[in-house]
């Protein structure tokens, strides 16, 4: 006796047959293949980069630095609600030696609100 003499073996097998061809999987593969081609070609090639050297500093910049490591450095007291001079000479008159550099500067650009405020000037109390 034969596989195709059988009916419910034969209708089983094409069954089985008809199922695999039907899958969605076996045509997604081909689809997500064909698409990753096609943005591939779509991509446009991202421009060189520049091998460029960071700009130096100015000496404005290099004083704001140091200031606002002044601002951070608690060995001086807290800088809130107070400018940095005064924060300079509360320190000085505790005996917690600010350097005499940073006051410099403080006295040097005595209007300019960048150099007077400390870092967090901004925040409220």
């Amino acid at each position: 006796m034969s596989v195709e003499n059988t009916p419910c073996l034969s209708a089983c097998l094409s069954a089985m047959t008809a199922k695999r061809a039907a899958l969605i999987t076996d045509s997604y593969k081909v689809v997500k293949r064909s698409r990753r081609e096609e943005k591939r070609e779509k991509r446009t090639p991202s421009p060189p980069q520049k091998d460029t050297e960071p700009r130096p500093l100015t000496a404005r910049e290099i004083e704001l630095q140091e200031l606002r490591q002044f601002d951070q450095d608690w060995r001086y007291g807290p800088c809130t609600g107070i400018s940095r001079l005064q924060r300079w000479e509360r320190a000085a008159q505790h005996g917690l030696n600010p350097p005499q550099e940073i006051r410099d500067m403080l006295l040097s650009a005595d209007t300019d609100p960048d150099y007077t405020h400390c870092l967090w000037s901004d925040y409220p109390l």
